[in-house]
């Protein structure tokens, strides 16, 4: 997976160890990845995460919360958070 990465793609891999933001921050994060014409690519792991390789590979490691979350939900959890990054640089009212 890693090996067909470009040099334009920026991998996240969602992990424990991650950083967190708001969702404002996490707007303003993916909209300096799109402005900069990268291919952002998320990588979420299964129920013993990713290896430590893929970790040290990503670009970003990104938390969604401190707690602990099946990978099925964790990644409706992200969708709803790209979703809503979207809908915060779009000036939608889906964000609060």
């Amino acid at each position: 997976m890693v090996e067909n990465l470009g040099k334009d793609d920026y991998l996240i891999v969602l992990s424990e160890r991650g950083k967190m933001m708001s969702s404002e921050q996490f707007s303003e994060f993916l909209a300096d990845k799109f402005n900069r014409n990268k291919n952002v690519s998320f990588v979420l792991g299964g129920p013993w995460g990713v290896s430590k390789e893929l970790e040290e590979k990503a670009n970003c490691l990104l938390s969604l919360s401190p707690m602990t979350f099946p990978h099925e939900i964790a990644r409706v959890l992200l969708l709803e958070q790209i979703y809503r990054a979207l809908a915060i640089k779009k000036g939608s009212k889906y964000h609060k």
